[in-house]
Formats: C-alpha cells, sequence, structure tokens
C-alpha cells in the first residue's frame, strides 16, 4: 500500500505600505511576493493619511493573500528579504519615512497582529479583500 502526503497549505494574509517612493516601492513589494509566491493575489491600493505623530507624508496601503506550503517563520524571513530589497533602513522609521512595511497579519485564519486591525485603513482593505 502507497501512502501519498500531501503538502499542508497554509493561508497568510500580508500587508504592505509604503510613503517614500509610495508608487515604485508597492509596485516593487508586489513584483517579489509574486516571484515568491507567484499565486498571490492582491487587494486594492488605497492612498491612507499617517496613523502615528512621527509620520508626515501619506501613504500607499494594500493587502496580499497567500497560499503556501511555507510557514508562518519562513513567510516572515521572506517579507524582511523584501524590505531590505526595497532599500528600508531600521533608522528611517524615526524620521518618518517607510521605504515599504510588509507584515504578516493573520496566519490560516488567525489574526497574528491585533493592533494593526486598530486601523480603519487595515479593516476596510481586509472587509473588501475578503468579500
Amino acid at each position: 500500500m502507497n501512502v501519498y502526503l500531501y503538502p499542508i497549505m497554509n493561508t497568510f494574509i500580508i500587508s504592505m505600505g509604503s510613503n517614500e517612493n509610495r508608487t515604485e516601492n508597492m509596485s516593487r513589494c508586489r513584483y517579489l511576493l509574486s516571484k515568491y509566491y507567484p499565486d498571490v493575489m492582491f487587494s486594492e491600493m488605497i492612498n491612507t493619511e499617517p496613523f502615528g505623530d512621527n509620520y508626515q507624508s501619506d501613504f500607499l496601503n494594500q493587502l496580499a493573500l497567500i497560499n503556501s506550503e511555507d510557514d508562518d517563520l519562513t513567510v516572515t524571513e521572506r517579507l524582511k528579504k523584501i524590505e531590505t530589497e526595497i532599500g528600508r533602513q531600521p533608522e528611517e522609521k524615526s524620521r518618518g519615512i517607510i521605504k515599504i512595511d510588509v507584515d504578516l497579519l493573520v496566519v490560516n485564519g488567525n489574526i497574528i497582529k491585533t493592533e494593526d486591525f486598530e486601523r480603519p485603513y487595515i479593516n476596510n482593505l481586509f472587509e473588501n479583500f475578503i468579500k
């Protein structure tokens, strides 16, 4: 008797945002996510006012949905690699500059960044995306 093991698919929802070279950085982020996850689906992209006192420039924000055999640690590592490749520097955040921010929000239906869901634009993107 042969036993075939099928890969377990995980579902991830990722947030993406930029307030510096916004259109270019968001486009590059989508491209890099698509390289790792060819079946990725993207929500609409919206302009949002800064959330927090440190930021002056408006953001572009978007969500991505990924189904993958990868675990959440692997996905998170890839997201950090994408941020680095786009040029995010930790010290720029204190000056209000976010070239790209890519975060894992939901894993298999479980919200892991509850504080992000306190932001109205995340809820709006999420509700319109998941319909």
